[in-house]
């Protein structure tokens, strides 16, 4: 019997794999599924990940989980996604477009600082719920694993590789310890890949179109909400780019870079809405924009490479001896895994197709893997590359190499299906490689699993630390015997199950530091929900910065980047002199410095909070940050108004309204900040006490009144006398052109699709 000759840019899978993966569809349905089997372990122990749980200051008890350690490195999952997002899902389900914050500090935008993941439609709107930050890190997982599917076979790999490959990426490094707005973009660089082999292929074809994909990937990408990790990975796409462009023909090598130039191109105008709003925060906020090129300190190594080798995650850091990875945990942006690298080398050493696209990779890996740990001085090279200085490159790099060593690792999976005999020296090689580069870091970490194994034995370190070195030596043993072997439906299996169920395992690791019957102080929520009004409270710890945003209740503090510059010289001068000056982002209340300075600052300039309408301080249980506090009578005394689970809450005598004005007299009657009915017996001043911010605008009686800014830093209206009917409204600045921009590319991408429909027709004229 004659077979058919297999499609171009797909190659037939053997016998020995249909029992394992019998079809594209059963992979992309074992993909879609995988990312929920971590978190069966957690519903077994009753384990929660809620966010809320970790951040909020509001938990009156709780039990830990199963492990020590936190399920994620950064707290911006509960300060940024939970809190911020979630405010950003409230409002697109209300209705309203998500552009400006008027619950943290005194007003500050919202969609424009882009970590909240404002317009990363559909998926903020999963935010909405208690545990939206995990169904937002499920729903990327699930995008990443197809895409990288897709990928991995437009680039004619089996099916066995590419699902190897794409497991690899779905339950990569990054994915595993953050759940925060470096992870956002990640689904999106396979996609933006992908595009790239689309145009490719189009343009060898000579047929119309095949910028749509990347154009949308690219979009989405900023619309994650993360530049930096956007920035990177698109630094990788144009790598790839550059490749394609040396090995395309040579007569279709200018329709090819039109391709890929147009989908870029509509992508960044798609995505205009929100980068001409974050350009235009940048430029007013108060963040420094250069980040030291040091790399990270040379232990970092062997938790780069074996994960858990110093505990779960920042688990041991309180501790004496853990104070040298506190910067560790603090810095570094996710892990490669020893045994993803092994069969990464592999990758380069085991076949010859694609042999250039290998090499681009393992280049890749090499150069930012020696950033990270500033071998030669790497750090300084990569200043030369533009705006390298601005991205924290320790921190957001690991989803371009953990997209480059899937690929990789999926090249040797599929060499070892395709190869009809055996080659041992790639397996010796990248074995001891592989094995080198582990000792070498446990040598580098030497001192500190030293530390470790002497003063910690009752936390049982020494399991970590013999768990995880072994754990990887004993699978890449395996892996390498496996490998070593011909071809069978038994070792497909077996060597598919290990580097899935590895990749898996560790990824879930994290979470089982979820923690079990929390009880949270909801009573202090609804109090200030109720009394608060149009004004503000302020923290010194419990009801941390940001949930105010969540639960919709005004609060001045802040943990945000970026921050208005304004708002920032408001605080030094007004409230709280040298808080803000060397971490503008942080205005918590506690920090920096002992917690009594706080409070001495908090009464040495209680007027200045009082007039920035602060009505409310809330304190920790029983601390009465006003003994001592020198006044004239009783009634100029802060009073306690509240006394709950985790915090009191002490009313200001002579805080000032949110609306307020000068002149007059007036009466005021508001119920909302954006409208006030307004009735002056004669001319008058209104001051609204909100961030004087571009884009806002005032109206009176329907028509558009000059709006100024007072001596401090809120909005004025200037109005005569008589009965007014007072609105306000935020637009960033030149939105309309963003808008438009945004349409532009919309049909630039669109057009792609269009030209698609002739096939096969001569690309622009030109025949093959």
């Amino acid at each position: 019997m004659q077979l058919e000759p297999p499609m171009m840019g797909r190659m037939t899978i053997r016998a020995p794999f249909r029992p394992f993966l019998k079809t594209n569809r059963f992979c992309v349905l074992l993909l879609c599924l995988l990312p929920l089997l971590p978190y069966v372990p957690m519903a077994a122990f009753s384990l929660s990940l809620n966010p809320i749980n970790f951040g909020s200051g509001l938990v009156s008890s709780i039990r830990r989980g199963v492990t020590l350690g936190g399920p994620w490195l950064d707290p911006n999952t509960s300060f940024t996604i939970q809190a911020l997002g979630g405010l950003s899902a409230y409002d697109w389900l209300h209705g309203v477009i998500p552009w400006w914050n008027p619950y943290t500090g005194v007003g500050v935008p919202l969609a424009a600082e882009m970590q909240t993941t404002s317009f990363f439609l559909p998926f903020v709107l999963l935010l909405h719920f208690a545990n939206g930050a995990i169904f937002l890190r499920v729903s990327l997982q699930i995008i990443a694993g197809l895409a990288t599917y897709a990928l991995l076979r437009q680039l004619a790999l089996g099916r066995f590789a590419a699902f190897c490959g794409a497991v690899l990426y779905e339950f990569n490094g990054p994915f595993a310890w953050f759940a925060h707005g470096p992870i956002m973009p990640i689904a999106f660089l396979p996609l933006l890949l992908l595009g790239i082999e689309k145009a490719f292929a189009r343009a060898e074809q000579v047929r119309r179109g095949g910028w749509a994909l990347s154009g949308i990937a690219l979009a989405y990408s900023l619309y994650a909400g993360f530049p930096e990790t956007a920035f990177l990975d698109g630094l990788l796409a144009l790598v790839w780019t550059v490749y394609r462009l040396v090995v395309v023909r040579a007569d279709v090598r200018l329709a090819f870079a039109r391709k890929v130039a147009i989908g870029g191109i509509g992508g960044l105008l798609l995505a205009a809405p929100i980068v001409v709003p974050f350009l235009e925060y940048q430029s007013l906020s108060a963040i420094s924009h250069v980040f030291p090129t040091d790399g990270l300190p040379k232990l970092s190594l062997a938790p780069l490479l074996m994960p858990y080798i110093f505990g779960p995650v920042a688990a041991f850091t309180d501790a004496a001896v853990g104070q040298p990875l506190a910067y560790f945990w603090g810095s570094n942006g996710g892990y490669l895994d020893l045994t993803v690298l092994f069969l990464a080398l592999i990758g380069l050493l085991s076949g010859r197709r694609h042999q250039g696209l290998r090499i681009v990779l393992v280049t890749w890996l090499a150069l930012f893997l020696g950033r990270i740990m500033n071998t030669f001085h790497l750090g300084h090279l990569f200043t030369f590359v533009p705006l390298m200085k601005v991205v924290v490159i320790d921190r957001y790099c690991e989803p371009a190499w953990a997209m480059a060593a899937a690929i990789l690792a999926a090249f040797a999976l599929d060499d070892w299906h395709r190869a009809k005999s055996r080659r041992v020296w790639p397996i010796l090689i990248s074995g001891i490689a592989s094995l080198a580069i582990g000792l070498t870091a446990m040598w580098l970490a030497s001192g500190v699993i030293s530390s470790f194994l002497h003063h910690l034995p009752g936390k049982h370190y020494p399991l970590w630390l013999w768990g995880s070195v072994g754990w990887a030596l004993v699978l890449i043993v395996v892996i390498a015997l496996v490998y070593a072997r011909e071809v069978s439906a038994r070792r497909t299996v077996v060597l598919g199950m290990l580097v899935s169920l590895n990749a898996i395992f560790l990824f879930s690791v994290p979470l089982l530091s979820g923690v079990r019957a929390s009880k949270l102080d909801i009573g202090l929520v609804t109090f200030l929900q109720q009394r608060v009004g149009l004004e503000r409270f302020y923290t010194l710890a419990p009801f941390s910065p940001n949930y105010g945003a969540y639960y919709r209740v005004a609060s001045i503090n802040h943990n945000a980047v970026p921050i208005p510059l304004d708002w920032i010289r408001y605080i030094d001068s007004t409230l709280d002199p040298n808080t803000v000056i060397n971490i503008p982002s942080l205005f918590i209340g506690y920090r920096p410095g002992p917690f009594s300075d706080r409070e001495r600052a908090l009464r040495e300039h209680l007027s200045g909070f009082e007039v920035t309408g602060v009505k409310y301080v809330v304190t920790p249980l029983g601390a009465n940050p006003f003994i001592g506090l020198s006044t004239d009578s009783i009634q100029d005394k802060p009073k306690l108004v509240y006394h709950g689970e985790v915090a009191d809450v002490f009313e200001l005598p002579h805080f000032k309204s949110y609306f307020e004005t000068q002149g007059g007299p007036c009466q005021i009657f508001s119920k909302t900040r954006q409208f006030a009915q307004v009735l002056c017996l004669a001319p008058a001043i209104l001051t609204r006490r909100e961030l004087f911010y571009p884009g806002w605008h005032a109206f009176v009686n329907g028509h558009e009144s000059e709006l100024t800014r007072s001596a401090s830093i809120f909005q004025t209206v200037r109005l005569p006398a008589g009965k007014f009917d007072v609105s306000f409204s935020y637009r960033p600045s030149h939105i309309e052109w963003a808008y438009t921009a945004a349409i532009a590319g919309l049909i630039l991408l669109v057009s792609s699709g269009v030209g698609e429909l002739g096939a096969r027709k001569p690309y622009w004229g030109r025949s093959r």
